[in-house]
């Protein structure tokens, strides 16, 4: 039976797509950047920018295929992050800045791709990203401007969402 016939799926689709008024906050009321992004993840809606990467990401370029090219910029992030361990690189404000950006960038692309019903790829990205959140080096994972720990609880949030979208596409295909 397809999800639009049944009633309970229409109506938890219903409230998916067109969620409460009363849910959407302007971003400028938010002072913390950090309550930002925990809200960005979140059926909130705070402003338009998860809308309008949404749309971005549902582009001819990017509708249902790989992006490689941003992976290819989260692995070229991962491997100054193994450069800072080793000490080839500093580990300075600017990279900590730089590398968590990036990261949330990418958890951000992903929650896009599982927004526009491309759960598959969401959890690969979010595979993808994994080795970014987390460090060898005790001083680096431990560091409080880096946010390893943050930024590695979004990444599985959004990773387990995409498992639970890709469960419940399976369970309907049966």
């Amino acid at each position: 039976k397809p999800f639009w016939l049944s009633g309970f799926r229409k109506g938890l689709c219903r409230r998916r797509i067109a969620p409460a008024a009363g849910m959407k906050i302007e971003k400028d009321g938010i002072e913390d950047p950090l309550v930002y992004e925990i809200m960005y993840f979140s059926p909130v809606e705070v402003g338009d920018e998860r809308y309008i990467n949404q749309l971005y990401f549902q582009t001819e370029i990017y509708n249902r295929t790989w992006p490689s090219t941003m992976v290819d910029r989260m692995s070229a992030q991962m491997e100054q992050l193994k450069h800072c361990e080793l000490g080839i690189v500093s580990f300075d404000d600017s990279f900590k800045r730089r590398h968590r950006e990036a990261v949330i960038f990418h958890c951000k692309m992903a929650l896009a791709y599982l927004d526009a019903r491309q759960a598959r790829i969401a959890m690969k990205l979010c595979e993808a990203c994994m080795p970014a959140t987390r460090s060898s080096e005790p001083r680096i994972q431990t560091d409080p401007e880096a946010d390893l720990d943050f930024i590695r609880v979004v990444a599985l949030s959004v990773m387990a969402c995409a498992a639970r979208r890709v469960k419940f596409y399976q369970r309907d295909r049966k």
